[in-house]
């Protein structure tokens, strides 16, 4: 599975995170045609090498002729992101993200989600930072984002609301949950946008867990005693053989979408595996046995998030032990357009392959055909 993991020794930002997933091969000619489909009117993408106290990084920002922070609501956003021709699965993330961060400043000002203004976080640079990271995410095929400990700085910053502390008062809301420390800079490093980034789509994790096959860096607009950088290490995540846990419930009241959904979630949430299977329950009726493969140190998490979030009043587990390929993931080009490939390497030395459906999927949308033609072309 390709990974990456952030090193947040000099906090996140959006445009950090973005310049990271540039500098790892994302073209920004590829960013630019997919944010023409957001409709944001006039702006213009800066993307440079610089140097930021001894280390080369890839800055990225957003210029407006007139530039200004618009005061939007999440009904705004969303309806920029709705109306758009992103892929659905992009489109499903930003809005989640938003959500996410509409949250933490309702209860941090002590509104309602529908009420937040997100003044800063609604202008246009924002949209495209959020939507930007996901977009480069996909593009480079990374399936899972993991996260060191975030440097958050100290000390006080300006913004709509007046004179804030740092971690301002919603990004503190936001990494609730993951470690951090302020470290010695007395600057905001971590931004609302980053952190709601970590707290969206990256689990942490004291090591890096993925052999790195690419180091790369995105650049803060600070010049600091540090230097102020996201630094990325991306490949192809470590697989366990050791323990892991195998946890499963039985559902017969239960709708196919919220099964469906709560899938999702898992995966989402560090399981190594999840799937269902149809079950005859005591009394005759039809159901699905819910079941999801983790480490241990999210089989609490996860028991716990199904217990909440279908009506299973309980979750049996046991420990296995499991044998893995070495795995790697490749970018090969097609007649299509380019798809990433799973490749397996087996105890003898040969290969087994597959190409990602998702990208199959997408190439038979864009091109009027049938997945099994291109599966066989491929």
């Amino acid at each position: 599975m390709k990974s990456i993991y952030l090193d947040c020794f000099s906090g996140i930002s959006g445009n950090m995170f973005l310049g990271a997933l540039l500098a790892a091969g994302f073209p920004i000619a590829k960013l630019e045609g997919e944010l023409q489909k957001l409709h944001l009117g006039r702006y213009e993408l800066i993307c440079d090498k610089v140097n930021k106290a001894g280390i080369s990084a890839l800055y990225f920002d957003v210029e407006q002729p007139h530039h200004h922070h618009e005061h939007r609501h999440l009904a705004d956003i969303a309806e920029i992101i709705n109306s758009s021709m992103l892929s659905d699965d992009v489109k499903d993330k930003a809005l989640a993200i938003f959500t996410e961060l509409a949250r933490a400043e309702a209860k941090v000002h002590g509104t309602t989600v529908d009420e937040v203004h997100f003044h800063e976080v609604g202008a246009i640079d924002t949209i495209i930072d959020v939507v930007g990271v996901l977009l480069g995410l996909e593009h480079l095929g990374i399936e899972k984002v993991y996260c060191g400990r975030a440097m958050t700085g100290f000390g006080y910053v300006e913004c709509a609301h007046g004179t804030m502390p740092v971690p301002a008062p919603a990004t503190a809301e936001l990494l609730q949950g993951l470690p951090q420390e302020k470290g010695r800079i007395e600057k905001e490093l971590t931004t609302p946008t980053g952190a709601v980034l970590l707290k969206c789509l990256a689990q942490y994790s004291s090591e890096i867990p993925l052999t790195a096959e690419q180091i790369v860096y995105g650049a803060g607009k600070m010049d600091l005693a540090i230097p102020n950088v996201l630094r990325a290490y991306l490949g192809e995540e470590r697989e366990s053989e050791g323990e892991l846990y195998e946890a499963a419930t039985n559902l017969d009241d239960e709708s196919g979408e919220i099964v469906a959904f709560v899938c999702q979630q898992l995966l989402a949430a560090g399981a190594k595996d999840v799937w269902t299977e149809p079950i005859y329950m005591k009394k005759g009726r039809p159901g699905v046995t819910l079941c999801y493969l983790c480490d241990k140190t999210l089989l609490q998490q996860l028991n716990d998030y199904v217990l909440e979030n279908t009506k299973a009043l309980g979750v049996r587990f046991h420990s296995v032990r499991r044998q893995v390929l070495q795995r790697k993931v490749v970018l090969q080009n097609t007649p299509f357009g380019p798809v990433h490939i799973k490749v397996g390497i087996c105890p003898s030395g040969k290969t087994k392959s597959a190409p990602e459906y998702e990208d199959v999927q997408k190439l038979a949308r864009e091109k009027g055909l049938s997945v099994r033609e291109i599966y066989d072309s491929i």
